[in-house]
């Protein structure tokens, strides 16, 4: 009934991103806060008893984090219980009460410990300091956006994994594509994964209604399709395996264009007035996709040049004309430069398409036929592009 009431009076809203970030910055501050006092606790303890073994460090460890830490996340979850209760008032919900959790599992934390204990061990008291920061910041971030699910899930209200855009995993990408979808318990516990260094934020809301600026949902499930149907996969395929596929295909990708969908630059090392004009097309067309490249310098008295330098990859760059044979012939002058430089890396290889007038899935079908393994060819036009590894 709560909800049907919700859901009638729910208003259309425009969350400004001033108010996202604001909210961010306040919970990473308290995770901030939390990773220097362990870290001067450690340092304090380790100065007074300078002989004190693994076992000591990591007891006084968890017995500090286990006293301190909830002083810092119960303010992140204060924090996400004043960001949901100003939100319900923006959105007309008069039946919104968020409420604290406590949401830490220290057996975790325990866990975690043991498995950093590793680094006294070899006797890297700093790389264990840094390791107990990290989980310290990511404990207290992560309890604002669990308090914020759970709160979401009692009052039966949808939410959305909103990142800060300026570099997202895939996997937070993949949730953040979905929108304000979710609202139960199964997928708040299997697929709200938190991870150290995550900067997404959950933010309640209504599909179709609740706007944030710079965060376009409709777009990044667009440019998720874009990197599923490159790699041949369906992008609302519900199996881990196809997922996977899909989010390392998402990992060639510029981060601000998955985003934005704003084109990455060209470096040009070798100047753009001196490509040929497939040369132009292809790499225009890499560009609208999201592909980040560089363009080689050629040195005149090398045995051969690669075209392209792509996630720091060289990628030789061909195009494809309506000759039978030209995607073998292409395919066999880009492996000869591999075999005159002696690299140890298959040959990467970019078809591009520029004035070809036939279907594109018959270029993708020949490339198959005459890769070798390893090897791996990008087939790009104007509206499409396909990824292919032997």
């Amino acid at each position: 009934m709560a909800k049907e009431r919700r859901e009638r009076k729910t208003r259309q809203a425009r969350v400004s991103r001033s108010l996202i970030d604001g909210y961010r910055e306040q919970v990473d501050r308290q995770g901030d806060a939390a990773a220097a006092y362990m870290d001067k606790a450690i340092a304090t303890y380790v100065r007074k008893y300078p002989d004190a073994s693994t076992a000591q460090i990591r007891k006084f460890t968890y017995e500090t984090m286990q006293a301190a830490l909830p002083n810092f996340t119960d303010l992140a979850e204060t924090l996400s219980c004043e960001f949901m209760s100003h939100l319900a008032e923006k959105y007309g919900w008069d039946d919104v009460n968020p409420v604290i959790n406590g949401s830490t599992d220290y057996k975790l934390v325990d866990r975690k410990l043991h498995y950093l204990a590793d680094l006294l061990n070899e006797g890297d008291l700093d790389g264990f300091k840094r390791s107990v920061t990290d989980v310290t910041k990511f404990y207290v971030k992560r309890s604002a956006q669990e308090s914020m699910i759970r709160n979401c899930i009692d009052a039966s209200v949808r939410y959305a994994r909103v990142p800060s855009g300026f570099e997202t995993c895939s996997f937070c990408f993949m949730l953040a594509s979905r929108g304000f979808v979710y609202g139960d318990e199964e997928k708040a516990g299997a697929t709200h994964k938190f991870h150290p260094n995550c900067d997404c934020i959950v933010v309640p809301g209504n599909y179709g209604r609740t706007k944030i600026d710079g965060y376009d949902p409709q777009g990044m499930y667009d440019r998720w399709k874009n990197c599923a149907e490159t790699i041949g996969a369906n992008p609302d395929a519900d199996d881990k395996d196809t997922n996977k596929r899909i989010m390392r295909e998402v990992e060639t990708r510029d981060w601000h264009w998955l985003y934005t969908g704003e084109a990455p630059k060209v470096e040009y090392k070798k100047p753009r007035n001196l490509l040929e004009g497939h040369e132009k097309s292809g790499i225009d067309w890499l560009q609208q996709q999201g592909i980040r490249l560089t363009t080689n310098i050629e040195i005149p008295d090398a045995k051969a040049n690669i075209d392209l330098t792509i996630s720091g990859v060289l990628w030789e760059l061909k195009n494809a004309t309506n000759a039978e044979s030209s995607i073998s012939n292409q395919i066999g002058r880009s492996r000869k430069k591999w075999y005159k430089l002696e690299l140890k890396t298959p040959m990467k290889i970019v078809i591009s398409t520029d004035g070809y007038d036939g279907d594109i899935e018959s270029i993708v079908t020949g490339t198959i036929k005459r890769l070798h393994d390893g090897e791996e060819a990008i087939i790009i036009s104007k509206d499409n592009m396909r990824r292919i590894k032997k």
